[in-house]
């Protein structure tokens, strides 16, 4: 039972590359903008959407009513957006926030994507490659074994 979850978060993967190439090819065909670090930008697809897979595969596992789910996914998921640099540089944040920031793994992934895209990056390449590549096999195994805890019961 387990090949369930590295068969879900692998056609979750693919299809978030296939996603991200279409619309990757929807940019160029309108702007100016090219990819400039293939690497990185599949790299950054890729670990992101590993981790949320795992964390949706690990989070309900726990639970036992659907609305639960719904206010803790919520919990999880919006702190990660709102500290990850989506929506303005994290450099302009105050130096608590800041630090919240560099710990969350969302911000790598969004600054990896960012200089695969643009070229521009606010932390260093290296520290986000750094960052976002060791979560993704142990995001992996929290999810199988939270998998195998539901499917045993």
């Amino acid at each position: 039972m387990a090949s369930i979850v590295p068969a879900r978060l692998g056609a979750r993967t693919l299809a978030s590359i296939a996603l991200v190439g279409l619309l990757v090819a929807i940019l160029t065909a309108v702007t100016p903008v090219r990819v400039v670090h293939p690497a990185a930008l599949l790299l950054s697809v890729i670990a992101v959407t590993s981790i949320f897979v795992a964390l949706g595969v690990s989070l309900p596992s726990r639970l036992r009513r659907l609305e639960s789910l719904r206010l803790v996914s919520a919990f999880v998921t919006v702190p990660l957006y709102l500290f990850c640099g989506i929506f303005y540089p994290i450099s302009t944040l105050a130096a608590p926030t800041r630090w919240i920031a560099h710990v969350d793994p969302l911000t790598s992934g969004v600054d990896l994507l960012r200089f695969g895209l643009l070229g521009v990056h606010e932390i260093p390449v290296a520290a986000g490659a750094v960052t976002l590549a060791p979560l993704t096999a142990p995001a992996l195994v929290v999810a199988v074994a939270a998998f195998d805890c539901v499917v045993r019961r």
